[in-house]
Order: C-alpha cells, then structure tokens, then sequence
C-alpha cells in the first residue's frame, strides 16, 4: 500500500491539491485519497469506473440498465428471492453478480437477472450439468446396482 501524507481536506483545498488523505477507511473500508471536490475516495471512484467498462464491453449495458433490472427484481436474486448476498447488503452491487448466457448456441453475453453469490455458483454448475446429462445419466445407471466404495 502507498503511504500517504495525512492532510484535512480543507489544507489540500487551500494548497490547491486535487486530493487529501485523512488516515480514515471510507464507509467501504478502502484506505485511499479522496477527492478534494466533493469528498469521494479514489479507489471507489475506480472501482465504479471499472464496473461501468465490464458492464459495457460484456453485456453491452449502462449501469443505469444494471439499476433498473435490479428494481425491477425489487432488488433482490432472481432466483431465491434472498435480498442480501454474501458479505454485502441489498444495495452493495459489487456482490451481486450479473447473470448471463453461457451455452455456446446462446447469443454471448445476454443478461437474464441479478443473483446473489450462492445462486450465481449454482448456476454455474446446473449449466455444466445439463451439457453432461448423458454422462451424469450413465454414471448414476452404472453405480445405482454396482456402487464402487466401501
């Protein structure tokens, strides 16, 4: 971590610096600068600034969509209805995960909800499953008369 020089937002404004520090985590626990405009940490403002670049290159949406498809799930998973996720609360973002297309014959990237971090790992895993249904189906014939273990 970069140290930085201890400095009140009204000392940085007065040297006209375009950031101050305060020693203090911000109300997301980042320990960074903060912008002496408007009081905002640096690595919250990346951080969005990176969410609203993965928003755009792979599902082609704003966060504006991301906002509007979430209130429209009343703002919790789309699939067990939980409104917190793991580690964060309701309005966290960063911890809910945007659903997508994964089959190859599916266009890529096209979003079907917000999850919550459990459902999302589920998912993940029912889609693998159904490509190997056939092998899944072949393994429970072969082990339900003739199981291998103790």
């Amino acid at each position: 971590m970069t140290e930085f020089e201890i400095i009140s937002r009204k000392e940085a404004k007065e040297k006209g610096l375009r950031f101050y520090f305060t020693g203090v985590p911000c109300c997301h626990g980042h320990l960074a600068k903060r912008f002496v405009n408007n009081g905002n940490c640096a690595d919250c403002r990346t951080s969005e600034l990176r969410r609203k670049e993965d928003l755009q290159s792979k599902y082609g949406m704003t966060i504006e969509d991301w906002d509007r498809l979430f209130e429209a799930q009343g703002y919790k998973c789309a699939i067990c209805g939980s409104s917190t996720t793991k580690g964060s609360n309701q309005f966290s973002k960063n911890f809910w995960h945007t659903d997508h297309r994964h089959f190859p014959n599916q266009k890529k990237g096209k979003v079907r909800g917000i999850l919550c971090h459990s459902c999302n790992i589920m998912m993940g895993h029912y889609e693998k499953a159904l490509l190997m249904l056939p092998e899944i189906t072949a393994y429970l014939d072969r082990t339900k008369t003739d199981p291998i273990g103790v």
